[in-house]
């Protein structure tokens, strides 16, 4: 008798295990099922990984490259779609559009692809301060100062607001759609233009490739005697000697 009951324990004991040890082949099966389109995506856009550091150096990439990128990215998103990827993709549609200018159709076309991918991307992951600032400069290369621009434009400097890279860019877009801003936008492109002085003029002063918006730059800080000269001082590729001694 002991011993049928000891058999029958092993019987009943065996069960939960063969039950568990299935259970756990179909959450392998189904963690795989899910992971081979992510996993295949990511081997479609790995070789064209190094073009967004490099766009975020400010390095010219070829346009061949760029297209080979754009084409990897479209391809990777129709097997496994996610903001990062959508984002990365209007980065490059973005970088395109400006190498083949921004009034021409090819310009215009990727302007659009641009737009779309980033508003995609922030559809389903709108903490992405990039995406915003990159959707304003393209709503603004494509549809000058609209309602849809000075939006992302706001979300973009409310996301990021002292992120240097994203200060630089916010100054340059701001300088440039000056006219088209309200008060409050205004306010906000002025502090920005005023930390840059502050903190980093001559990397801002790279990024103003027009005169004109580095004229608008100095009166906007008329009333900031030695944040003007430092900009100026930057501009003109000379020492910031006597700035400090102005105030800010």
């Amino acid at each position: 008798m002991a011993h049928a009951e000891t058999g029958s324990g092993v019987r009943r004991g065996s069960r939960p295990r063969r039950g568990a040890a299935v259970v756990a082949v179909a959450a392998g099966l189904i963690l795989l099922a899910l992971a081979g389109p992510r996993f295949a995506g990511g081997l479609i856009v790995a070789p064209h990984s190094s073009i967004a550091a490099r766009l975020a150096r400010g390095e010219t990439v070829e346009p061949p490259r760029l297209r080979r990128a754009i084409e990897a990215h479209r391809t990777a998103l129709s097997i496994y779609d996610n903001p990062r990827d959508r984002a990365r993709l209007g980065e490059l549609c973005l970088s395109a559009a400006h190498m083949a200018g921004v009034q021409s159709r090819e310009g215009a076309r990727l302007l659009d692809c641009a737009i779309e991918a980033h508003r995609d991307a922030l559809a389903r992951s709108p903490a992405l301060p990039y995406s915003w600032s990159q959707l304003a400069v393209a709503l603004y290369g494509r549809q000058g100062g609209t309602d849809a621009f000075r939006t992302a434009f706001r979300e973009a400097m409310t996301a990021a607001p002292r992120t240097r890279r994203l200060v630089l860019a916010h100054v340059r877009l701001g300088l440039r759609s000056w006219q088209t801003l309200d008060a409050g936008l205004r306010e906000e492109v002025r502090e920005r233009l005023a930390w840059a002085v502050e903190n980093v003029p001559r990397h801002l002063t790279r990024r103003l490739e027009r005169p004109l918006d580095v004229r608008l730059a100095l009166s906007l800080l008329a009333g900031q005697p030695g944040l003007r000269c430092r900009l100026a001082a930057a501009w003109q590729q000379r020492s910031f000697d006597g700035c400090a001694a102005l105030g800010s």
